[in-house]
């Protein structure tokens, strides 16, 4: 039960707008009602958003179906697969990178290519656990950490691919 006659209709009129179609301004009705409620300011634009706290820290997060821009060189993605959706998240303690890939190729051929792409790039495999309908993968390098988590999803396996730079 909504107790405030505000809060009732802000979310009326945010239904309302969304409901037919206006959603770059219900999208910036949003974006001010919770830099009040929170002391941040949100920048959105487009498949990004950019948030400042109080105290200036900044988080970034963009998001897509391809490899984000500024993807850390050398590391590995499954590229015979296809991308589905990706991000890229700034954080005060570092960067997160994250992929979801499907693609119908067999489990063993898609660890093999990770493995085999990780140990010759020197990357420390520190955990590898198989059961039934998935898979997970935890690797390491200087100060990088990658996860990955294979997933069957109906006919397809989907990849979670994330990659944490530290600083």
């Amino acid at each position: 039960m909504i107790k405030s006659p505000k809060i009732f209709y802000l979310l009326a009129v945010l239904m309302l707008l969304t409901a037919t179609g206006c959603t770059s301004l219900t999208d910036k009705v949003a974006e001010k009602y919770v830099e009040g409620a929170t002391g941040t300011d949100i920048d959105v634009d487009g498949n990004s958003v950019q948030i400042t706290d109080r105290e200036g820290n900044v988080i970034s997060v963009d998001s897509g179906n391809t490899l984000p821009a500024d993807w850390p060189k050398g590391v590995v993605y499954y590229q015979a697969g296809t991308i589905t959706d990706s991000s890229s998240l700034d954080l005060p303690q570092g960067k997160n990178f994250n992929l979801i890939i499907l693609t119908t190729d067999d489990l063993d051929k898609i660890f093999a290519y990770y493995k085999d792409q990780l140990e010759s790039d020197a990357w420390e495999i520190k955990l590898e656990s198989h059961a039934e309908g998935n898979s997970l993968l935890l690797a390491e390098k200087d100060n990088l950490s990658l996860s990955l988590m294979v997933e069957l999803r109906d006919d397809q396996w989907q990849i979670t691919q994330t990659v944490a730079i530290l600083k």
